[in-house]
């Protein structure tokens, strides 16, 4: 014990007597260690795995899809839409990947193309990967939620 309390007090001497070279580099520790903890954060937040990047610009393109093609061809005014949408409140249109890949909004093909699982090289089932598109009152272009399913083997 006498010699921990000797080593303690010589630490302490020693601080004292070398308080701004001591202040330097502890503020060196301080910065570094501050710097790790941001970047990691930053990285491990930026990170998405491939599936939720497809599903992400699944419901991109099932948003632009029924935005932009599909709500203003369902009727000639607000309340025809509205009464039409109606109807698929409850079951949803369930749009697919292929029809969503005919419909000319700009950029699909793009999109379309990176459907594709990185891991096995396989393309998604363009018939069962889609997106339901559940109208919602008071029934205007924007009142809507999307589910999407995503069939590309990344199940487990």
């Amino acid at each position: 014990m006498e010699k921990v309390k000797e080593l303690f007090n010589s630490m302490v001497e020693y601080v004292k007597n070398n308080k701004k070279q001591v202040g330097i580099v502890a503020g060196i520790v301080l910065v570094v260690v501050v710097a790790l903890v941001i970047t990691i954060n930053v990285t491990n937040s930026n990170k998405q795995t491939q599936e939720q990047k497809l599903e992400a610009t699944l419901e991109d393109l099932g948003k632009d899809f029924f935005e932009n093609f599909y709500y203003p061809q369902v009727g000639s005014d607000d309340s025809s839409r509205a009464t039409f949408l109606e109807k698929f409140s409850e079951i949803g249109i369930k749009v697919n990947l292929d029809n969503l890949s005919r419909y000319n909004g700009e950029g699909v093909e793009d999109k379309i193309a990176e459907f594709v699982n990185d891991e096995t090289g396989k393309e998604c089932d363009k018939e069962n990967t889609k997106v339901t598109i559940y109208p919602k009152d008071p029934y205007g272009k924007g009142d809507y939620t999307i589910e999407v399913t995503l069939v590309c083997g990344f199940e487990k």
